[in-house]
């Protein structure tokens, strides 16, 4: 289904009349009509318009497929990267004291801090597809890594991570108050 197609069905599938997305999207309802048969319109007035389409299927723009990932408010993509950043900083302690104890990462290593990491760039507003792309241009550029030092898939994840997190200067230190030190700190551990 090409752009023009999924825009005109969404619409249709929501009840509304060129009119009225026309008004909810600030564009002219000619503008509209014209995107819906298939012209040319700007870049600005589509995203207008697919802003007010919750319902949006995936489309065509020639030979590339598309997806809308669905609006979300300031405040919980703020809650939502906040969690998750902090969650890529216990996985992150977690294998660095793995490694410290000569484990090595293992495949379940790997899926939780994909995960976790694909939940943040959800967060950034990325869909899976564009995250699944990002990670395997990284894999593609890493150096081929033996598969029992660490997998390759998980060495992208990390090299994502890693970098988005110094892109963000962001302190993963040790949250506890003071007082809720009730034991030892790991390293301490036996």
């Amino acid at each position: 289904m090409h752009l023009h197609e999924a825009i005109k069905k969404a619409r249709k599938e929501l009840g509304m009349s060129q009119q009225k997305l026309a008004d909810l999207a600030g564009i002219e309802r000619k503008q509209l009509s014209i995107l819906e048969s298939g012209g040319n319109v700007t870049l600005a007035t589509v995203r207008k318009v697919v802003a007010h389409l919750p319902n949006m299927q995936p489309f065509t723009l020639g030979e590339a497929i598309g997806t809308i990932a669905p609006a979300m408010a300031p405040q919980a993509q703020a809650e939502m990267a906040q969690a998750a950043m902090k969650m890529m900083g216990t996985i992150l302690q977690q294998l660095a004291g793995a490694l410290a104890e000569g484990r090595l990462p293992n495949d379940q290593d790997g899926k939780v801090l994909d995960d976790t990491n694909r939940a943040f760039y959800r967060s950034l507003g990325f869909t899976d597809q564009e995250y699944d792309r990002e990670r395997e241009a990284i894999a593609g550029q890493l150096p081929p890594q033996p598969a029992v030092i660490i997998e390759k898939e998980t060495a992208a994840t990390v090299a994502m991570l890693t970098d988005e997190l110094s892109r963000l200067k962001l302190d993963l230190g040790d949250e506890r108050e003071p007082d809720q030190e009730t034991e030892s700190p790991p390293e301490a551990r036996s």
